[in-house]
């Protein structure tokens, strides 16, 4: 995947591995991902985050706090997005990482890289926002 290009293309809705939901807030975008991220599941958020950078000239915020498990091939996504987002000076942020977001981003050497910042709630911090319909 060349860096700056997200396609616009979303998965099929039949996707039984991944969960998005994009819910443009004014100031930002936030993804949420749910279950095993891997290669089989990195087109598909790609497709998401295409979407969520698309709608909005805000941030995007990524809720990891689902996520029971990830590799590196998510990884080089989101730091595809981040660099995307950089040169429209915009922000990537991973919110709430579960533990084994947060392991691969610590492998990976990305954990400082790609800010974390604590979920939100509706009035405040705290446990993760859920998305409409869950």
């Amino acid at each position: 995947m060349a860096i700056g290009h997200l396609p616009s293309a979303s998965p099929p809705a039949t996707d039984p591995v991944v969960v998005r939901t994009i819910l443009p807030t004014g100031v930002h975008s936030i993804v949420w991902l749910e279950g095993e991220q891997d290669a089989s599941t990195a087109a598909g958020l790609t497709g998401s985050l295409a979407s969520a950078i698309a709608i909005g000239e805000g941030d995007v915020v990524v809720d990891l706090n689902a996520v029971r498990f990830m590799d590196a091939s998510i990884v080089t996504v989101l730091v595809t997005c981040k660099k995307l987002l950089s040169v429209q000076s915009r922000r990537l942020t991973l919110r709430a990482p579960s533990r084994s977001a947060q392991r691969i981003l610590d492998l990976c050497g990305l954990a400082e890289l790609l800010e974390a910042a604590p979920a939100v709630v509706a009035g405040g911090v705290g446990s993760s926002l859920t998305p409409r319909g869950r």
